[in-house]
């Protein structure tokens, strides 16, 4: 990995790295805008507006604050092991306290799409096929690793010196070491074993890593979570294609998800917007909130869980970061 102790805005690198993530950006967004419509003007589509109503007893948190982000359009959020709140943006990265005060932003070459902060504090973000590495002062470090034209980076997982990503475009998941070394592809079509690869209709393709040392990846067009070992191995699944309270529907969900501190996994979805809190086999548990708390038709809530368990939405479509705590009146296991 390359390094370099200067700000990123003049690095000759940086510079040429940004024409091309401004080509790249705009098939993404040819490729978002063309899934939008088809969603609107296609007479065979699921509708979904009679399962917009939830159940007021399935709720078990409630809006706790909500942090307006300066920004052209906003990408994704995470959080560090200090509960210290980042979000990517269009044009920064910006650093919030726990208590969603600005702490600083620094700029970026190209709009950063994901975010993951290791235990070192170090920024690992990614434009659409590219994965940019900054110190914990917002420092560019190097570029780790720079995937195919084709790829279209949607989520990032870092343990110890292991790095994950899901490339959307290229519907394979990359495994990298910290110093950008190569290690294999995750999750391939495999005819012999009858698998058929990740199903990925648009450019929503998330993962994470869980507190047992193991690999979560969606496969959005199965509606499915696929649980896999950091060789590669594929160890369990589960999921259940429905438009119930609780399953998932449409072309692609869940968008994203992440673990909460004792493996319970949150989930949102697009199309029918729900956030809603699954126990670590995948038994639906509670909904975190529903379509009337977010704009119509929103997408790419991106998800991360502090130390804490308050659970932090970034709702592009508002440019807000929305945390959400426990009822007060509720305990889990209750």
């Amino acid at each position: 990995m390359k390094k370099d102790n200067h700000r990123v805005s003049k690095n000759p690198l940086i510079q040429i790295a940004s024409f091309i993530g401004l080509l790249s950006l705009i098939i993404l967004s040819f490729l978002l805008l063309t899934e939008h419509k088809m969603q609107n003007d296609n007479p065979y589509a699921l509708d979904v507006e009679g399962f917009n109503k939830i159940d007021p007893a399935l709720y078990s948190h409630h809006l706790y604050q909500e942090i307006g982000v300066q920004c052209g359009r906003l990408y994704g959020v995470a959080v560090d092991k200090d509960d210290f709140i980042y979000a990517a943006t269009d044009s920064r990265i910006i650093k919030y306290n726990p208590f969603g005060s600005e702490v600083f932003s620094f700029e970026v070459p190209e709009a950063m799409r994901t975010l993951a902060i290791n235990s070192k504090g170090q920024i690992y973000t990614s434009s659409v096929n590219r994965i940019y590495v900054f110190n914990p002062e917002g420092y560019f470090e190097g570029i780790l690793a720079a995937l195919s034209d084709s790829s279209i980076i949607t989520s990032l997982a870092i343990e110890g010196n292991d790095v994950f990503i899901a490339d959307a475009g290229t519907r394979i998941v990359a495994h990298f070491d910290s110093l950008g070394k190569f290690n294999q592809h995750i999750g391939g079509r495999d005819r012999a074993k009858g698998r058929t690869g990740f199903v990925i209709p648009s450019p929503f393709f998330d993962l994470a890593i869980d507190e047992n040392r193991s690999l979560w990846v969606v496969n959005p067009g199965m509606h499915l979570f696929e649980n896999y070992s950091f060789d590669g191995e594929l160890l369990n699944t589960w999921g259940k294609h429905s438009p119930s309270i609780q399953g998932f529907c449409g072309c692609c969900n869940p968008s994203h998800f992440a673990f909460m501190p004792d493996g319970r996994i949150v989930t949102s979805e697009k199309g029918l917007v729900r956030v809603k809190i699954y126990s670590a086999t995948g038994q639906f548990e509670s909904v975190v909130a529903g379509p009337d708390q977010f704009e119509k038709h929103a997408t790419g809530l991106d998800i991360c869980v502090d130390s804490q368990s308050r659970i932090i939405i970034a709702e592009p479509a508002n440019k807000s970061i929305h945390i959400y705590t426990t009822l007060p009146e509720l305990t889990h296991g209750q």
